[in-house]
């Protein structure tokens, strides 16, 4: 568990849920992050928001953001799937996060200022899509729907029309279309 718990304060993940993937008491996290980190912890509740930060782009958020969380629920789903037991949740977040910051690093470096998804907010997303609580999932509203066109599963909201909720990837592609185009005439 002191690997994990090295892992997840690498990647700041907050206090609280280190100690319930590793049952770590307070102190020891806290002197993990001051040895790992040089700081202390982040203090304070784990900031879930709505299920529509995750699937619907807004002002805030872009196609791009909506894509990588699909992205990481595809690394978390896969991940999950190579033992024929039930791994330890919080080996899943870490390893999980891990796999979405390689796939998205291309992403980051190939267009200035995308902003990733941190360890947290990928935590608050799999409680969203009730990954880390089964029992819930006839509660979800989100929830991922596979692409016909590319086939891509993206974030969908079950009570939100669903002519109003498109692929990331294909809405990305369609700018990239409308906007060569544009520049050609």
């Amino acid at each position: 568990f002191m690997e994990l718990a090295h892992g997840l304060v690498k990647h700041g993940m907050r206090p609280k849920i280190i100690r319930r993937f590793t049952e770590l008491p307070r102190n020891r996290v806290t002197a993990l992050y001051k040895a790992l980190r040089d700081d202390m912890p982040t203090p304070g509740a784990i900031c879930c928001g709505e299920p529509r930060f995750f699937a619907i782009p807004t002002r805030y958020t872009s196609a791009s953001w909506v894509l990588q969380g699909a992205i990481f629920l595809e690394c978390f789903d896969r991940i999950m799937t190579i033992a024929d037991y039930p791994l330890n949740e919080g080996w899943l977040v870490l390893h999980a996060f891990e796999a979405y910051l390689a796939q998205t690093r291309k992403l980051v470096d190939d267009v200035p200022g995308t902003k990733r998804l941190d360890i947290n907010q990928v935590y608050a997303l799999l409680i969203k899509v009730s990954f880390l609580k089964p029992a819930f999932a006839k509660d979800n509203v989100l929830q991922r729907k596979p692409c016909a066109t590319c086939g891509v599963n993206y974030l969908v909201l079950t009570n939100e029309e669903p002519d109003t909720q498109y692929c990331p990837v294909c809405s990305i592609q369609a700018n990239a279309t409308r906007l060569t185009e544009a520049g050609a005439t």
